[in-house]
């Protein structure tokens, strides 16, 4: 799920990782949270599949960043997904 919380941010614009973890906090963390931790390698999942790239943005006085943008495929995915049916919870019956 975090994947798809992830391309629905790049969807609106290229962003960083620490980008994300912030938009995440703002816009999303009463119905999602995650860490830097799950950021990271969530989005090196999605590139591997093909859904994001990145852009290397040099910078002076701190590392490079990445710049992640969502592709062609991701927005195929996360449309696909957007549709798809909720599954329902499973009732548990005490009796």
């Amino acid at each position: 799920m975090l994947g798809f919380a992830l391309l629905g941010l790049l969807a609106r614009q290229p962003c960083s990782g620490y980008d994300l973890a912030r938009l995440l906090q703002q816009r999303v963390n009463y119905f999602w949270s995650a860490r830097h931790s799950q950021i990271y390698p969530t989005l090196a999942q999605l590139e591997a599949q093909g859904l994001v790239r990145h852009e290397r943005v040099e910078q002076e006085d701190r590392p490079d960043k990445k710049i992640y943008s969502i592709t062609d495929a991701g927005r195929e995915a996360l449309a696909a997904w957007a549709v798809e049916p909720v599954p329902l919870p499973e009732q548990r019956d005490e009796v």
